[in-house]
């Protein structure tokens, strides 16, 4: 596979997109975004249109949990959620590179068909995250939160009656939850990872999902936590529980 540096901002050095991929996918296995060489690939896109493959992951899901439909739509999109923002947020992060999001796919034939990788090894480069952390979550918000994201929920929500509000918890705990998986690989990350990931949860679709909390803001190592504004149902599955960000929780 030969790597496709992306266009920088003047002054800045091209990005090596397969190598910012490589990087990232070292934190954890969330955070693997392969380039998908070979036949078999579809695009996570196309579940926008025929949902079927949706259906068929929330009615696994529901048998496994012994769960509703409504519990099985939240848990089976929350976990595939977290595969999808894991290493994009990396990538902008670590590296002020997007990989092309156009691009996401998965195999449905393959032995994980639920992990996402690219038909491509281009990106495009982001507003450097430790400079200007709102301009790098923008740039993850519209490819990553608009155009990816956006109508995943609404494909959920045509199959089953589950609350929009939730689904979007779910994306922004998936986001917090990745974000703590980095910080504790990439340490020196926090600054930047804190600034971008607090503005991302403001985007119009996260804005009143939960709160970033900060024990001491514009301190570089400052200690940090996120509480959602909603549940995702999990305490609804027979033996289940609340999860730490719960908003069922007790402050």
């Amino acid at each position: 596979m030969t790597a496709r540096p992306t266009t920088a901002p003047s002054g800045r050095a091209p990005v090596d997109v397969t190598a910012a991929l490589d990087d990232v996918a070292a934190v954890g296995p969330f955070f693997a975004l392969p380039v998908l060489d070979g036949g078999g690939a579809e695009p996570f896109a196309r579940l926008h249109a025929d949902p079927r493959p949706l259906s068929d992951r929330i009615a696994r899901v529901r048998q496994s949990l012994g769960s509703d439909e409504r519990v099985a739509a939240s848990i089976g999109f929350q976990g595939l959620v977290a595969r999808l923002v894991s290493a994009p947020l990396a990538a902008v992060v670590l590296h002020a590179v997007l990989p092309d999001l156009a691009g996401l796919s998965r195999r449905p034939g393959g032995d994980d068909p639920w992990a996402p990788g690219l038909t491509g090894a281009g990106g495009a480069s982001t507003p450097d995250p430790a400079e200007d952390p709102g301009g790098a979550a923008a740039v993850l918000g519209a490819e990553l939160v608009d155009a990816q994201l956006a109508p995943l929920v609404e494909a959920v929500r045509g199959l089953v009656a589950v609350s929009g509000h939730v689904l979007w918890g779910n994306v922004a705990s998936a986001l917090a939850g990745s974000a703590r998986v980095l910080d504790s690989a990439r340490p020196g990350s926090r600054p930047a990872l804190l600034g971008v990931l607090g503005a991302l949860l403001e985007h119009p679709s996260l804005s009143g999902t939960g709160r970033l909390l900060v024990l001491e803001p514009g301190v570089a190592d400052t200690e940090w936590g996120f509480r959602r504004r909603s549940c995702c149902l999990y305490y609804r599955v027979p033996g289940g529980g609340k999860c730490g960000d719960c908003v069922l929780n007790r402050p």
